[in-house]
Formats: C-alpha cells, sequence, structure tokens
C-alpha cells in the first residue's frame, strides 16, 4: 500500500471528527438556546437534527470508501474488490449527502418564515424557496437511483446490458444548482433586513449573521470546479476531494442554519415591557401589534431579535399611527 495513504486517510478522518464535533456542538447550543427561552421545539430545529445525521452518516460511508476502498488512490492501484467498495460507498453517500443539504435549506428557509412574517411578498417567496428546494430534492433521489440501470451497474460494471447516463454533467449539475440555491437563500431576507428601522452597524452584523451562507457557496463553487476536472477513469483517485467538500458543505450548512437561533446564549432575555410581563404579546390599539407578534412564533430573545423586538415596543409605544405608516416596514394589519 502507498505510504502516502495513511497521510490520506488520516486527512479525511480527522477533518471530518472536527467538523462533525463542531456541527454537533452548535446543534447542541441551537437546543440549550431553546431551553434557556423556554419556546417549543419547531420545525425548522428538528430538520437541522436531520441535517446533521445525515452528515454523519455521509462521514462513516465516506470513510469506509478511503480505508477499504482506497478512495484517494489512483484506480490501477486497487485490486478490483477495493474498487467494487469505493463506488458503493460513493453511490450510498449521495442520498445522505441530498438529505442533510435539503434539510438545512428548508431549516433557513422556515425560519426565515417565522422571523419575517411581516412581509405577505416574503412570505410567498420562502414559499415558492420551499417548493423549489423540495423539487429538488426528489429530482436528486431520483437521478441518484436511475442514473445507472440497473443500479447495480453503478458498482459493478460486468452486469449485463447495463449503462450509465452522463454522471459527469450530472455531477456539475448538481454542484452549480447547489451553489445558485445558497446564495438565493442568503440573499432572500436581505432586502427586509435593510428596511428595518436599526442602526447601520445592527443591520450589518444581521447580514453577516444571515450572509455566512455564503461560505456554502464557496464550497460549492470549489466543488463544481473539482468536478469539472475529476477524470471518471481515475475516480477513485478524483472524488477524494469531492468527498471532503461534501462533508464540508453539510457540516457548515447545519452549522449556518444554527448561528442566528444562538441569541440567547450572547445576552441576557431583554423583556419587550418595562413592566416586566410575561405574556408573549404586547397589547396595543386596535388593529397593531407588537414586534414579536409579527415575527410570531419566534421569542424576541431567540436569534435576531432583541433590538429589532425593543425597536417595535417602543415604536409602538409612542402610540403614532403615523409613524407606523411611513416606517420602511408597515406594522399595522
Amino acid at each position: 500500500m502507498d505510504p502516502d495513504f495513511y497521510t490520506i486517510k488520516a486527512k479525511l478522518i480527522s477533518l471530518y471528527v472536527v467538523l462533525n464535533f463542531f456541527a454537533i456542538l452548535v446543534v447542541s447550543l441551537r437546543f440549550y438556546a431553546i431551553y434557556l427561552i423556554g419556546r417549543k421545539i419547531r420545525l425548522h430545529d428538528y430538520l437541522c437534527i436531520i441535517s446533521l445525521i445525515g452528515s454523519l452518516a455521509h462521514a462513516v460511508d465516506t470513510s469506509i470508501g478511503t480505508v477499504s476502498g482506497g478512495v484517494g488512490l489512483h484506480q490501477w492501484q486497487l485490486s478490483p474488490a477495493q474498487i467494487t467498495i469505493a463506488y458503493k460507498t460513493f453511490f450510498a453517500a449521495q442520498p445522505f449527502w441530498t438529505i442533510s443539504v435539503t434539510s438545512f435549506r428548508l431549516s433557513i428557509l422556515l425560519l426565515y418564515r417565522e422571523i419575517f412574517s411581516v412581509s405577505q411578498y416574503f412570505d410567498w417567496a420562502v414559499r415558492i424557496s420551499v417548493t423549489v428546494v423540495c423539487a429538488s430534492f426528489v429530482g436528486m433521489i431520483v437521478i441518484i437511483f436511475t442514473a445507472c440501470y440497473p443500479t447495480t451497474f453503478d458498482w459493478h460494471e460486468r452486469v449485463v446490458n447495463g449503462y450509465c447516463g452522463e454522471q459527469p454533467i450530472l455531477l456539475m449539475v448538481a454542484a452549480a444548482s447547489s451553489a445558485a440555491f445558497d446564495i438565493i437563500i442568503v440573499a432572500l431576507p436581505l432586502p427586509l433586513v435593510w428596511r428595518l428601522q436599526l442602526r447601520t452597524h445592527k443591520r450589518l452584523a444581521i447580514t453577516i449573521t444571515f450572509g455566512l451562507g455564503l461560505a456554502i457557496s464557496a464550497i460549492n463553487f470549489i466543488r463544481l470546479i473539482k468536478s469539472i476536472e475529476c477524470d471518471l477513469a481515475d475516480f477513485t483517485f478524483c472524488t477524494f476531494d469531492g468527498n471532503l467538500l461534501t462533508g464540508a458543505e453539510m457540516t457548515v450548512g447545519t452549522i449556518v442554519a444554527c448561528v442566528p437561533t444562538l441569541g440567547p446564549l450572547l445576552r441576557r432575555p431583554t423583556k419587550l415591557s418595562p413592566e416586566g410581563s410575561k405574556k408573549r404579546l404586547v397589547k396595543t390599539q386596535a388593529g397593531q401589534r407588537s414586534f414579536e407578534a409579527l415575527f410570531n412564533p419566534i421569542h424576541p430573545t431567540d436569534s435576531l431579535g432583541v433590538e429589532m423586538a425593543n425597536l417595535s415596543y417602543h415604536s409602538i409605544q409612542s402610540d403614532d399611527r403615523s409613524h407606523m405608516h411611513n416606517s420602511p416596514i408597515n406594522y399595522s394589519e
């Protein structure tokens, strides 16, 4: 066995351990933040768990492919049994990747919908995005299981009358569409963020929080380049970097989906009213709601929200309907 292969194995496994450790840590902190503010666990929280499970399953699967299947070595250096293992684990890794990236994207979009429910247009934009992400998930699953016929031909080329579609094209399309989705998801809330009545540095902080998703897009663009450069005749060698990048995409995506919910860990809960009322909603004039109600059901100390909730409360307490109508976001019913 090539001595460099031990370095290859150590590189992949150590990277997976580090990335998944941080993903597990951040998901755990998300649920601790939920505990601190006493809110219910919601669908977008569960989706982060599913994303993490997909990432862990992908890490185990591709580690087996590297250790037992020789992924990272040239194909001519491997036995037929190793090549079969390498192809089998690559095939098995694809559903795990699809489940993980779909889950963290849906988690981010559903969180957006709760935070920015004040805007009907934004709500529809999120609904459309969710539909596209779900349709993409179904399409990817269908492609994974139908790219080769019969399916076993994907890893066993001695199957009689078997054939595969244009796999290099499919890999490039998957990487390119994934990068495009991530950019759209990052950009989606920014117009609303910059219409909020907040100081510039606070809007920048919120923008950066959402903009962390661009790291996922950067990973996907690198993966796209690697897919273009990949020579399928030496598949076990060129797919190694792809495994590293997809592992990074899933863990970073899970972390990015959790970051906006960690606000309660960074500051003491801020009350919506000076009296410290325990009620979730601040009563206002008929036809008006507090910022928390508009952003229902996100708790004011959950994720972005402390500064936003305070801003709205003071605006409402001014009892100035004209101010409410003239603000960039209309807070009236």
